[in-house]
């Protein structure tokens, strides 16, 4: 999610989502952290104003495909795509999910003293970002705050890096994170 929004396999290969539809959905589950999306929300935010002639069929049908396409990321993946009866969730964990790689791999430096270690973790954590939060659906508002999280977080992690790395001793390293972290 931290860029265009992809689905990898467990080698870290990207497997093709090859149906906006289907990726609006796999991004507004994953967004919604573990939370459950009613099905009318999913159909929203996959479709807008612009709704097939049976809604909760088609969900049905894009849902089956983002199914086969975790199962073909991961065997089993399929598992974590769960139905209740407030809607569905996509079970996803810091291991699964870059967004939520991301935001653990923050808090823990935040709770480390300035200096390399600190430094090194938020290289990496910033090293996940691929380009935009969710890029092609930025203009979508029932993102807008997940990504405005994910920016804010962003710029939280280059000023912890770049305290760390003055206090390591590297301020040049500093500079340059930020130069690339800005493009």
């Amino acid at each position: 999610m931290l860029g265009p929004v992809q689905l990898r396999d467990d080698d870290g290969a990207a497997v093709e989502v090859p149906e906006r539809k289907v990726r609006a959905l796999l991004a507004a589950l994953t967004a919604a952290a573990g939370e459950t999306v009613s099905a009318e929300a999913l159909i929203d935010r996959a479709w807008g104003q612009d709704l097939p002639s049976n809604p909760p069929r088609v969900l049905q049908a894009k849902l089956s495909q983002l199914r086969s396409l975790l199962d073909t990321a991961s065997p089993g993946g399929r598992d974590l795509l769960l139905r209740s009866p407030g809607g569905y969730r996509l079970d996803l964990t810091a291991g699964t999910c870059d967004a939520a790689e991301f935001r653990t791999a923050v808090r823990s430096a935040t709770g480390l003293p300035a200096g390399p270690q600190r430094a090194e973790l938020l290289e990496a954590a910033l090293k996940l970002w691929r380009g935009p939060a969710y890029a092609e659906f930025t203009d979508e508002l029932w993102l807008a705050a997940e990504i405005a999280e994910l920016q804010e977080l962003r710029l939280r992690a280059v000023e912890l890096a770049a305290e760390a790395l003055v206090a390591a001793g590297t301020a040049e390293q500093a500079v340059t994170l930020a130069s690339v972290v800005r493009q």
